[in-house]
């Protein structure tokens, strides 16, 4: 690698645009061109090139989404029947996420997460879970706090089962 050109490993997503420009524009007027062979000259303006360009392109690529959560157990809920309750959050960025398994708007302990992951269009996803024994009395839950918004989602047996009512009666009226 040349002496005066940028190490790409130090380049890493978050950084600001105008910084990133601005630090190449200065390395390139700090270096002595003239003492330099045409050869290297031209690697290291290529070089400079890619890196701006990658920079650019992968930038912008990445803009604030919000994510997608979707909570679910492990196995078909039973009341009284031990389980373990998933909550999936995917499509976002930027990465600072937090999630949260609450019990009546509790945090459940002994809850694990997966290492935060990312897709090829630098969106990430990341899934949290615990153990838990649903009850009708108890309200099971996942609160994600991402870019400063808390939005909680809730799980439910009798959500699903109030839909299934809903569609077996109103399929009756037809037949």
């Amino acid at each position: 690698m040349l002496a005066n050109t940028p190490d790409v490993n130090r380049f890493t997503f978050g950084v600001d645009r105008d910084a990133l420009l601005s630090s190449l524009f200065e390395r390139i007027s700090k270096s002595d061109i003239s003492s330099r062979s045409v050869g290297e000259t031209m690697k290291t303006f290529v070089f400079l090139a890619v890196v701006l360009l990658l920079g650019l392109t992968d930038l912008s690529a990445a803009k604030n989404s919000s994510p997608k959560v979707q909570v679910y157990t492990r196995s078909p809920g039973q009341y009284g029947t031990a389980n373990t309750l998933i909550c999936h959050v995917s499509g976002f960025h930027p990465p600072e996420i937090t999630i949260e398994l609450l019990k009546n708007d509790k945090v459940i302990p002994g809850s694990q997460q997966t290492d935060l992951a990312f897709e090829e269009n630098w969106h990430y996803h990341m899934t949290k879970h615990v153990p838990f024994t649903p009850t009708k009395e108890d309200v099971f839950s996942c609160r994600v706090t991402h870019t400063g918004t808390k939005r909680t989602y809730i799980w439910g047996m009798s959500v699903f089962q109030c839909v299934c009512v809903y569609v077996l009666c109103h399929r009756s009226q037809y037949l």
